[in-house]
């Protein structure tokens, strides 16, 4: 039997994505974010998602107190 060293297969990621998250649209929410993503002009849409949640500032008014995430 074969015994299996770090030279065998994928290398390893030096920082992998192991957390996925999922969230619905209905139709008049998609057709805004497929606009607000073609305009960004980025490929992907993971790659826009993440650059939206983490680059730029987010108000949420969540409770009485709206909130803002830097």
């Amino acid at each position: 039997m074969k015994k299996y060293t770090s030279q065998d297969g994928r290398p390893e990621k030096l920082n992998p994505r192991k957390h996925r998250y999922v969230f619905r649209l209905n139709e008049e929410e998609n057709a805004k974010f497929l606009s607000l993503f073609e305009q960004s002009g980025l490929k992907v849409k993971s790659h826009f998602i993440t650059s939206v949640l983490f680059s730029r500032k987010i108000t949420t008014g969540y409770s009485i107190h709206s909130t803002t995430i830097i």
